[in-house]
């Protein structure tokens, strides 16, 4: 399977490039203040990039970890059936789920990325009660949402 086609890694890929259309808006907001008022104004836009570029880091790792292992990577079929909140992530969801692997039952939880809002992050009522496609890397015990089963 191609990891084009894994949910989250779609995901990776649309805060990556949100979060870049946002720098560069920044960027552009701090060169017209700068030329127009010869301000020192631009410095707390200057901060904003720079809380911008962790999350953009974090979601480029994610994206090359998974799509250069793909090969270690099994694919599962399990259901999502009760929402976790996220304490860190407050508006997000995660879901902990079981699967089988070489005949034992393993209990592992997503990232929580999931959300009522389909602009933020993947679609709860897509998942929620249903059955889910999931990645798992018995190596590096890592767990990658591929999508609903359809």
């Amino acid at each position: 399977m191609n990891t084009t086609e894994f949910a989250e890694v779609k995901l990776y890929k649309k805060a990556i490039i949100t979060a870049l259309i946002i720098d560069l808006a920044i960027v552009c907001i701090i060169l017209f203040t700068y030329f127009i008022s010869k301000s020192k104004s631009y410095l707390y836009f200057i901060l904003l990039i720079l809380f911008t570029i962790p999350g953009i880091l974090y979601y480029l790792y994610r994206y090359y970890t998974v799509k250069n292992d793909i090969k270690n990577y099994e694919i599962y079929t399990t259901t999502f059936k009760e929402p976790i909140t996220s304490f860190i992530h407050g508006r997000f969801l995660s879901f902990k789920f079981n699967i089988t692997v070489d005949g034992i039952v393993i209990t592992r939880k997503t990232r929580a990325f999931f959300s009522t809002s389909s602009i933020n992050g993947l679609k709860i009522v897509e998942y929620v009660q249903k059955e889910v496609l999931i990645a798992y890397n018995k190596n590096t015990d890592d767990v990658v949402v591929v999508g609903p089963k359809y």
